[in-house]
């Protein structure tokens, strides 16, 4: 659970910041001083607390049904894909118009390639190739009489600590034995992964159409409803703001949802998500009021 109390917590800051800059907006459009209203402030603090867990526990439910990085060769990967009947097919059929687009430009890339070759060959590139090496060569002395003024040792060996290295003797018994940093080989990794499309589209279509409803609506009802208005209330205003909600949504969210799913961790999309919502926060504060 302890995930979801740091998400919850971060999604309440963020609320409140959001609210705080919105009502500073709002007393600057009004032309008065500024006054925080803490109780609309209250307000949307509990409302982040109450709708963040399931927030959470939904985008955690699409990540481990659909994830987002999988084995390379399984399917809806970019290289599964390139090995699809159809997708082959089609690009055997464009080969021989590709195989012409090359003969065109290959005597271009020929006569560039010799152009560059005889200004490489040049006396003036010579003698500017010379020049900017003699200036490298004097930073890096001037950079040693430096370091051998002030004592410093830059030897990557010396300031490489010893580390533990595992060897496989020649019985195939493994010894773990001291080496130091600088010649210690690198740790295996596991297995790379790769981008899965397919379930990346999948989260996305259930992000922008359920995801997207669900949390507009909780949003309209909660707050009203925190605010002491009736359900009757809460709903009329479900009914007339659900749709320009959602229209207004997909000028952010969308693009929002794509960096998320491709280049954010699991881990860190409440935050992400959070930092970017500062400024919908702001939107939704001063609609919420009437502004």
């Amino acid at each position: 659970m302890e995930p979801v109390v740091s998400a919850t917590i971060q999604a309440a800051v963020l609320s409140a910041i959001s609210n705080i800059l919105a009502q500073f907006i709002t007393c600057y459009r009004g032309g008065h001083g500024y006054s925080l209203d803490t109780g609309t402030l209250a307000i949307f603090v509990t409302f982040a607390l109450i709708s963040c867990p399931p927030n959470y526990l939904w985008q955690s439910w699409m990540e481990t049904t659909f994830p987002g990085y999988i084995a390379p060769g399984e399917s809806g990967t970019a290289v599964s894909i390139a090995q699809h009947p159809q997708v082959k097919a089609a690009v055997d059929a464009a080969g021989p118009t590709l195989q012409r687009i090359e003969d065109t430009a290959s005597p271009v890339l020929q006569k560039a390639s010799a152009a560059t070759t005889a200004l490489a060959d040049s006396d003036a590139v010579k003698i500017a190739r010379r020049r900017a090496s003699e200036g490298v060569d004097k930073v890096k002395a001037k950079a040693k009489e430096l370091e051998a003024r002030a004592g410093i040792n830059q030897s990557p060996v010396a300031a490489s600590p010893a580390r533990s290295q595992t060897f496989s003797t020649a019985e195939g018994k493994l010894v773990e034995k001291k080496v130091d940093g600088a010649f210690a080989q690198p740790t295996a990794t596991s297995e790379p992964k790769a981008l899965s499309i397919k379930n990346t589209a999948i989260k996305f279509a259930l992000d922008q159409t359920l995801g997207a409803v669900f949390n507009n609506a909780l949003f309209i009802v909660g707050i009203a409803l925190l605010k002491g208005q009736s359900v009757d209330t809460a709903f009329a205003a479900l009914q007339n703001d659900l749709f320009p909600l959602l229209f207004a949504g997909q000028k952010l969210w969308p693009l929002v949802s794509i960096i998320s799913f491709t280049l954010v961790p699991f881990e860190y999309r409440t935050a992400f998500g959070g930092i970017i919502g500062i400024a919908w926060g702001v939107y939704l504060n001063l609609i919420t009021n009437g502004k």
